[in-house]
């Protein structure tokens, strides 16, 4: 564990390392921390052929990271950019991220294309409001077990998750509930921090047309972004891979692991001879 000084930003950058090899950045959603992805997607590393070197952030304003003087996408992406220049200034690196973290992956593709080997969206937004209502948003209910559940533990739960079980709450609570936790009273996210950007991303990835492998994982029960929408960027990707689990909302690793693991180490397994 590490902290990266931006001076531009003023922000201590909050980090984690995990293994040795190709430089890996993964970056976690919004109002919540890097253990969120770690907890995804460790087990998954493990199971790879190839190294990788997987740093796991806490966002600006998020986790441990201080927010400095970042107020938007912009800052945001700029401080990432900063911190990979250190680390490997002379290296282009993997980048990967689910939900708000995966449209800052898109962000930073979109404005410096030639730094990424390749990205792995996980549950991206679309930016068009595709996402389903959510009585929709629900694959299997137990409502025997969520009655036993306090209120406020409930409606975390059943907000981004699909299959509402005991067994899911499970994975929720040891894996996902203590990021969403340690961020709920923050207000640098309520009232300062603005999750957009001052350029176009899908109009430049449209035009320049990434020819990097691109993994795009959706969820067919995804109240958060939706799953139909993001189908079309394979148009802007020339090695893209489009795929959505079903039976999984947008916590996708909690709702499916198994298919989670299986799709994410598929991906990772092809392009193996990409990484010479």
């Amino acid at each position: 564990m590490a902290y990266f000084h931006d001076p531009e930003y003023e922000t201590e950058l909050f980090y984690e390392v995990r293994g040795e090899g190709i430089p890996f950045l993964l970056i976690h959603g919004w109002a919540i921390d890097h253990f969120f992805l770690m907890n995804a997607l460790e087990s998954v590393f493990d199971t790879c052929k190839t190294s990788y070197q997987r740093i796991y952030v806490d966002v600006p304003g998020m986790g441990e990271s201080k927010p400095g003087h970042v107020k938007n996408g912009d800052g945001i992406v700029k401080v990432l950019m900063h911190l990979m220049d250190e680390m490997c200034p002379e290296e282009p690196f993997y980048i990967g991220g689910n939900s708000f973290g995966a449209a800052l992956s898109r962000a930073i593709l979109a404005k410096y294309p030639s730094r990424i080997r390749g990205a792995m969206l996980i549950v991206p937004s679309s930016g068009l409001g595709d996402r389903l209502p959510a009585p929709e948003g629900c694959f299997v209910r137990d409502d025997a077990f969520l009655k036993t559940l306090p209120g406020k533990d409930r409606q975390a739960f059943e907000m981004m998750n699909a299959n509402l079980t005991k067994a899911a709450w499970e994975r929720y609570e040891k894996l996902a509930y203590p990021s969403v936790l340690g961020n709920e009273n923050n207000d640098f996210l309520h009232k300062v921090l603005k999750g957009t950007f001052s350029y176009d991303v899908n109009a430049m990835l449209k035009k320049q047309k990434y020819k990097g492998p691109v993994l795009i994982l959706t969820a067919k029960y995804d109240t958060a972004v939706g799953y139909k929408a993001q189908f079309d960027w394979l148009e802007d990707f020339v090695k893209g891979t489009y795929v959505v689990l079903d039976g999984a909302g947008h916590n996708i690793h909690i709702d499916q692991p198994e298919h989670f693991e299986h799709t994410v180490a598929g991906w990772l397994a092809s392009i193996r001879h990409q990484t010479g």
